[in-house]
């Protein structure tokens, strides 16, 4: 996650890492990328937590002027910490009690913050393996206190077959706003084999897929832009090499 986690202008880089991907899953700490000046940069531990740490996002959740990070852990059965700023690269893991209670020991990997209805509060999207434990793709909006751990999920939905969820970006133009959600598939046996991209109707939830294909290659993330002056969804790795107009 590329932002300015020391308050002097200059991008810095928390690097969100879940370590040896196999059996017994051991974690490992994350990194920072922290800007000393101009061109010349620090990397250490972000804290001392280990875990299997496999999406995060940051804002400002406790109002201090500092930017926070908060992270899915898939070996915590809480599954999100809110790690507080400190202002000087380094973080103190503040626990769960922020996230949905609902959530517990559910299979989450994916989480973005975005003010989906525009009341300039930042919502909690979250997803992951959807046809493990229940685990629904879901939106909790924020109450105004940045604390999520009442509030009642809207659940988005699913596509047949393609449940790991990877992304999600939010778009509006003049008349319609949509919610997009990168998956690929999961639920039939196989894992990671397709690219599907999901278009939902905000607020009123109709789904469409405008890609999916099992014989592409599946992608990390999406991204909106404008080409041409259209304005599109796309990635900014040229090798995949589509865009989606909206």
């Amino acid at each position: 996650m590329v932002n300015d986690f020391n308050n002097d202008s200059i991008p810095d880089i928390f690097v969100v890492c879940h370590g040896y991907d196999s059996s017994p899953f051991p974690g490992e700490k994350n990194k920072i990328v922290l800007s000393n000046s101009l061109a010349n940069y620090s990397i250490f531990d972000a804290s001392d937590d280990i875990g299997f740490f496999h999406s995060g996002s940051s804002y400002d959740y406790n109002k201090d002027g500092k930017l926070d990070v908060i992270l899915v852990d898939s070996k915590n059965s809480n599954k999100i910490i809110f790690l507080k700023n400190n202002g000087n690269g380094t973080f103190i893991n503040e626990g769960s009690s922020r996230a949905p209670n609902s959530i517990k020991n559910k299979s989450y990997y994916t989480i973005e913050f975005i003010d989906i209805d525009g009341d300039s509060d930042l919502d909690m999207l979250l997803g992951g393996h959807e046809w493990e434990i229940n685990s629904s793709t879901q939106i909790y909006k924020n109450p105004g206190n940045d604390n999520f751990s009442q509030v009642d999920p809207i659940n988005l939905p699913s596509v047949a077959n393609e449940g790991v969820i990877l992304d999600f970006i939010f778009t509006q133009n003049d008349s319609s706003s949509f919610l997009w959600v990168l998956r690929t598939s999961g639920g039939d046996g196989t894992f990671y084999k397709s690219r599907t991209i999901q278009k939902i109707e905000w607020p009123n939830l109709n789904s469409s897929t405008p890609v999916l294909d099992r014989n592409l290659k599946w992608i990390p993330w999406i991204i909106p832009s404008k080409i041409n002056g259209k304005d599109v969804i796309t990635s900014d790795n040229s090798y995949y090499n589509f865009t989606i107009e909206y």
